[in-house]
């Protein structure tokens, strides 16, 4: 079986890329009489040394155009192409148009596409941001009617979200969910009730190792992350504010970068808060490692890495329910803590429990490390089910 990822952008090539799942995923299913290669097409490069792909002539977003089709259709037939797994994300306009040409013309070759978050993202999110868009930041008409009308964006924005969906379920032979909790969601969103077309496979993890004892972690709270509006931020140190006298010999930890961060600085400054460290881009594993407790007070998530990786490292995730993987991922105060959305006092409640509590905060992350996996050898199969499923295999 051949498999050819298309892309926008060339996957950089490090532990935990997309690129290290899916080459792992072909030497698993290789192992498991299913061999496999794989190959990448793609819009731009971002990586040096990017072997095995195609290099679209044509560096257009929707991809449709006669050169990139060509291109790829020879390729597609010179590597005998028997499944293209599509990371475009919307199927609308000229990328529908693309994939339906490239169908036409290789009827043989399935086509699957990979939604790296909940099915309704784009709404919750925009829900979350509009009420905070003052009058200097609506740059633009786009931007004057969200200020203007936030409502009636918003009720547009679902309709829109909607027709995308709907679009990839109509185009593409798979839809690849992150999570069964989201099956459910896309189904409501494109109106079909047995919508048949659907898997939910997680995305694998290179797996991880603690190097310290759940007995000798380090008294930190720690955030891991992008600085963006996705991820809550000033939720977060809301409720730092509410804890940290409470909490006297812990500290705050927030490794990551983004367009937010400046903004959470001042925050930070402009609200006193106590023993917060802001680290800026850091490799995350050692951070979170050494810490007891990780906290997420997304917006929205699809099934971050993150919370996987704070469970296998022994460390206690806590997160609000913004997202229903959530569920998924966690049995609430067994493998981690699961707070109802936007909660703050119940957040607060449970993280000065976990922190002054040692004997119930161990007991969390002792179980969390044996919880559910998230590595090759368990997300392996739902691949070879989901290919089975159209005769690839």
């Amino acid at each position: 079986m051949n498999i050819l990822i298309l892309q926008s952008k060339a996957f950089p090539h490090r532990a935990n890329s997309f690129y290290y799942f899916y080459t792992q995923l072909t030497e698993w299913l290789t192992a498991h009489g299913a061999e496999s290669r794989l190959f990448f097409c793609y819009l731009r490069v971002d990586d040096s040394g990017f072997e095995n792909g195609l290099h679209l002539p044509d560096d257009y977003e929707g991809f449709y155009t006669p050169r990139n089709i060509e291109a790829a259709c020879t390729y597609i037939a010179e590597k005998r192409i028997d499944v293209i797994l599509d990371y475009s994300h919307i199927i609308t306009g000229d990328t529908r148009r693309f994939f339906l040409e490239i169908r036409r013309r290789n009827p043989q070759v399935k086509l699957f596409t990979m939604i790296h978050n909940c099915p309704k993202h784009t709404t919750q999110l925009k829900a979350y941001t509009l009420p905070q868009l003052k009058l200097k930041d609506a740059h633009g008409l786009k931007g004057l009617f969200q200020w203007m009308f936030p409502r009636l964006y918003l009720f547009l924005l679902k309709r829109v979200e909607s027709y995308q969906n709907i679009s990839a379920y109509n185009t593409m032979d798979e839809i690849v969910l992150l999570s069964p909790s989201y099956i459910p969601e896309f189904r409501q969103l494109i109106g079909k009730k047995d919508a048949s077309r659907l898997s939910a496979i997680p995305n694998a993890i290179k797996p991880v190792e603690s190097n310290i004892p759940i007995e000798q972690k380090k008294k930190e709270i720690i955030f891991v992350g992008r600085f963006d509006s996705e991820k809550g931020l000033p939720k977060l140190l809301k409720i730092w504010e509410m804890v940290q006298d409470e909490l006297p010999e812990w500290n705050l930890i927030m490794v990551g970068d983004g367009g937010k961060y400046k903004e959470c600085a001042q925050m930070i400054a402009d609200k006193k808060l106590k023993r917060v460290q802001l680290t800026g881009y850091r490799m995350s594993i050692p951070y979170i490692d050494r810490a007891s407790i990780l906290c997420l007070t997304s917006v929205i998530e699809g099934l971050p890495t993150v919370f996987i990786e704070a469970m296998s490292l022994g460390v206690v995730p806590i997160g609000f329910d913004s997202f229903r993987a959530i569920y998924d991922m966690i049995d609430n105060e067994k493998t981690g803590i699961i707070i109802r959305n936007n909660d703050y006092k119940a957040y607060a409640k449970a993280l000065i429990r976990l922190a002054t509590d040692d004997a119930y905060r161990q007991q969390i992350a002792a179980a969390a490390k044996q919880a559910g996996r998230y590595d090759i050898e368990h997300i392996g199969p739902f691949w070879l089910e989901a290919f089975r499923k159209h005769a690839i295999i």
